[in-house]
């Protein structure tokens, strides 16, 4: 039952939460900025993300990854990946396949991102090809199952 609550959620909140990949007018900033550290500002929310290794990865591995960096970086919940999804982007990952992020997100080869939210044995996952959010074996590492970890910005 939480499982089918929060689908819904997911699809009720998504299209609230989704924004076109628009180019920045003259004069006025991207939504997305990367910095030299590849640190990835959104100017929109005042989150900051950072990709993690670009390689395939189970949400323990994520978990792992993430509570190394410290700094406040946490593992991002579902709504903020929905959040960073550009349904109108016409980017293509590694493979062919659609990879709804902005460019400021260097990663082609991973389509989705681990989120903190879990449901017994599972993870919960967001496809940046598809655009929805899925479950998984918390405890494998899928061909193209990413880390990400998000923050509030630093002043």
């Amino acid at each position: 039952m939480k499982m089918k609550t929060l689908m819904l959620a997911l699809a009720l909140a998504l299209p609230g939460l989704t924004h076109g990949a628009e180019p920045a007018a003259p004069g006025r900033e991207a939504r997305f900025v990367r910095d030299a550290d590849g640190v990835i500002k959104d100017n929109e929310t005042g989150l900051e993300w950072l990709e993690g290794p670009d390689e395939p990865s189970s949400w323990e591995m994520a978990q792992e990854w993430i509570s190394g960096l410290g700094g406040g970086w946490r593992t991002p919940t579902l709504a903020e990946l929905a959040g960073i999804y550009l349904p109108d982007s016409e980017r293509k990952g590694v493979y062919g396949d659609p990879l709804c992020l902005d460019p400021a997100f260097k990663r082609d080869s991973g389509y989705s991102l681990w989120s903190v939210e879990r449901y017994h044995g599972t993870a919960w996952l967001f496809d940046f090809s598809r655009g929805y959010a899925h479950w998984i074996d918390s405890y494998f590492p899928g061909r193209f199952d990413r880390a990400a970890a998000v923050r509030d910005a630093r002043r």
